[in-house]
């Protein structure tokens, strides 16, 4: 420690009689192992990272027992075994990563339990093709493939945006052959942000 530091450090410094470090995935995982040791030995100069009340996160739900999870925000970290992405510094920049994804996978949007389909229709996110409308499938009225979107999903919020990159682009080209214009433009803009 430099001269001048806290008188904390120092003590802190003296006391200790080992370091060790860990070699983690990303970010976010070093964030996570380090709350949890803090959380285990419960440092007497390190309180601030105890709890996370500044940090927003995304995860995903827990199926429970429709099945079907969704992208939430969540400040803190709960020792539930889930994968975390963030951290956000502010509640906007979290709002538009989960909205961006939600875009982009057509995932569920709807919170809580799951809506049952009535008289055949779909939501309104479903309606208009920002959603795969997983209440329907119950009723064979609509494919539903959750699973690879939910796995490109987690993928993305990893940092692995290379795959999903090339199929946006692919799929551009499809839809500008096809003299969908609209549609081209838009992936071009997905591919693009990422």
């Amino acid at each position: 420690f430099a001269p001048g530091r806290e008188r904390k450090a120092g003590i802190m410094a003296k006391r200790a009689s080992t370091v060790e470090w860990y070699v983690t995935g990303s970010e976010v995982e070093a964030l996570i192992l380090e709350s949890t040791l803090i959380k285990r030995f419960q440092p007497p100069y390190n309180v601030q990272l105890r709890t996370y009340p500044h940090y927003t996160f995304l995860r995903f739900t827990d199926p429970g027992n429709d099945g079907v999870p969704y992208l939430e925000m969540t400040k803190g970290i709960d020792p539930d075994g889930r994968a975390y992405f963030g951290p956000f510094w502010d509640r906007t920049s979290a709002e538009q990563t989960r909205d961006f994804v939600n875009r982009l996978f057509a995932l569920r949007q709807c919170e809580g339990r799951l809506p049952t389909a009535r008289d055949g229709q779909s939501c309104f996110h479903a309606q208009v093709h920002r959603c795969q409308a997983p209440c329907m499938s119950v009723r064979d009225l609509a494919p539903f493939h959750y699973g690879p979107s939910l796995a490109e999903a987690t993928a993305l919020l990893r940092g692995d945006a290379a795959q999903l990159i090339a199929r946006l682009d692919a799929e551009r080209d499809r839809a500008s052959t096809a003299l969908r214009f609209e549609r081209a433009s838009e992936l071009h803009q997905m591919a693009s942000a990422l």
